[in-house]
């Protein structure tokens, strides 16, 4: 059966992007989009927060408010004000950092990730 789909060429057989690298291509097409247009009214700094904290977990890393609010393109006040929304949100979690008691990581729920995973799948 799986055979004779091939050869008709109704399978497609051709490997698919994992979400985690079609994630990441979505924050570089943003990057680009709000470099080409020299603006920031396209800015959209949740979203880039949450893409952002599924590449990193994704890739076993952790990402501090600082680093969210880096990657984002926003002041870490408005940042930490999406972040509060976002918790508020039951999208993301704040942890403590064990090795600096000064930070804080920013994590995604795992209720956010599967909404998040079932999102994409739906784009991709």
């Amino acid at each position: 059966m799986i055979e004779n789909a091939l050869k008709q060429g109704h399978l497609d057989v051709r490997p698919r992007r994992s979400i985690a690298a079609t994630v990441k291509e979505w924050r570089r097409v943003r990057l680009r989009r709000n470099a080409a247009m020299d603006t920031t009214i396209f800015r959209d700094p949740a979203w880039d927060m949450l893409l952002d904290l599924y590449c990193a977990e994704h890739e076993g890393k952790r990402l501090t408010v600082s680093q969210l609010s880096y990657g984002s393109g926003i002041p870490i006040a408005t940042a930490i004000r999406h972040i509060d929304r976002m918790v508020d949100a039951d999208l993301v979690k704040r942890l403590d950092d064990a090795k600096d008691q000064r930070c804080t990581i920013v994590a995604l729920t795992p209720e956010a990730k599967a909404k998040f995973e079932r999102f994409l799948e739906m784009s991709a």
